[in-house]
């Protein structure tokens, strides 16, 4: 393994090439917190937004569920001002369509792109070292060393979870995790089995009997209607407010569950599935899987029928391809580097291995979290779009406040040659 250390030295590195990771990079830059030369951003994938385009393309995603003030533009109008024209949103709330929303990303990544120092490759370890933090990047076969001032976490969501029937499969076996692998082209005819019953299920359901698949959607639970994932409430201060008086983490996982929406699709979309169901289009099978085999180059799908009354009855059934629709598994994401983080440095973990931040969103002095790793202080909200800006409002003030801090203790230091910092309010 060939090692190398990068000595230069950065104001803010920021890990997660998502919308939430870009949105607050480009907030820290545009509203001159840091200089583009003097950050970086740490990504696995070879292009930023790679996860998101990929997982809105594998469900054939025609239009966003948040409305068109949600980009990741501190400007809300950010998005109506790039359209061409009105039938690139749907109703209700001036949805964007997908291709909309994607200019609307690569727009806000290209303001920054020129100037970022830009670093392929997965964070091994966060270390402190003095007033800096220390990146470990590894990638390949090569690791590289980003020493920082500030970090901000904000590496997306938890790996995909695979239903256990579908998880020992063959790799040669034509089954896909709409949140992991990148799908195929099917052909007309083609049987496919959809397993899961959220809003990528529904999605699929909808598009893939227009392209004559033949579908099943295997779903063990009715879906539900909401408009939004989560409520609304909670962007505002009303619920807001109330989920910051709430002191125990505990109790504030107990109410993010209790007002998130798992396995919910708005009202169109539901309508799609009623309508495709009537015109013979597509199946629903209320089905808890049991089991899954190879069959040929194909799978072969065993499970029990979910009545309301009498027994449970068998079913088997072969198809072309299986597609997991099931989201994503419980706990943190990065969940190793945060264990490890709270581990080395005593930071606070609540019991479900969530970070625990202060109101700015900093777990130390100098690192950041935004996304889920923020949800135990953002609420409900924190993992959408609209949870980017409210975890931007407080990531970039904190940043400006730690980065003026470290600069008068550097100032106070060079002035004092024993190297003492007076405490803060305190007269020199």
């Amino acid at each position: 393994m060939q090692h190398h250390t990068v000595p230069r030295r950065h104001d803010v590195v920021v890990v997660g090439g998502g919308p939430i990771g870009i949105h607050v990079l480009s907030r820290l830059v545009e509203d001159g917190v840091v200089d583009a030369g003097a950050a970086a951003l740490v990504d696995p994938h070879d292009e930023v937004f790679a996860q998101w385009n990929t997982r809105a393309g594998n469900c054939r995603m025609p239009f966003l569920r948040s409305p068109a003030s949600h980009g990741i533009d501190p400007d809300f109008r950010a998005i109506r001002r790039l359209a061409s024209g009105e039938d690139q949103f749907t109703p209700p709330y001036h949805r964007p369509s997908v291709q909309l929303f994607r200019a609307h990303l690569e727009n806000r990544w290209t303001s920054i792109a020129d100037s970022v120092d830009r670093r392929r490759g997965t964070v091994s370890a966060i270390d402190r070292d003095g007033d800096d933090w220390v990146v470990t990047v590894s990638g390949g076969d090569s690791r590289d060393t980003l020493r920082t001032a500030a970090v901000v976490l904000a590496p997306g969501q938890p790996p995909p979870r695979m239903p256990v029937a579908l998880s020992d499969m063959p790799v040669t076996a034509p089954v896909y995790h709409t949140h992991r692998d990148l799908l195929p082209e099917f052909a007309p005819g083609d049987r496919v089995a959809i397993v899961g019953g959220g809003i990528a299920a529904a999605h699929l359901a909808t598009t893939l009997p227009e392209r004559h698949v033949i579908v099943d959607l295997w779903n063990r639970d009715r879906f539900t209607t909401w408009q939004f994932d989560s409520s609304p409430c909670f962007v505002g201060p009303r619920c807001g407010t109330l989920f910051r008086e709430i002191a125990d983490p505990w109790h504030r996982r107990d109410l993010i569950a209790r007002s998130r929406r798992p396995g919910s699709v708005p009202a169109d979309l539901n309508d799609a599935l009623v309508r495709h169901r009537r015109n013979g289009q597509l199946r629903v099978i209320s089905v808890e899987l049991d089991a899954a085999a190879a069959a040929g180059r194909g799978v072969l799908l065993r499970g029990r029928s979910v009545a309301a009354r009498g027994a449970r009855r068998p079913l088997a059934r072969e198809y072309d391809a299986v597609i997991a629709c099931t989201g994503f598994e419980p706990g943190p994401p990065a969940a190793e580097l945060i264990a490890a983080l709270a581990a080395h440095s005593g930071l606070a973990l609540a019991p479900d291995g969530y970070p625990v931040p202060r109101h700015d969103l900093s777990w130390a002095p100098g690192l950041f979290l935004a996304g889920a790793l923020a949800e135990l202080e953002v609420g409900p909200p924190a993992r959408n779009l609209v949870g980017a800006h409210l975890a931007g409002r407080r990531i970039v003030p904190g940043v400006a406040r730690h980065l003026g801090a470290e600069r008068d203790a550097r100032v106070t230091r060079a002035r004092r040659p024993d190297g003492y910092v007076a405490p803060p309010g305190s007269q020199p």
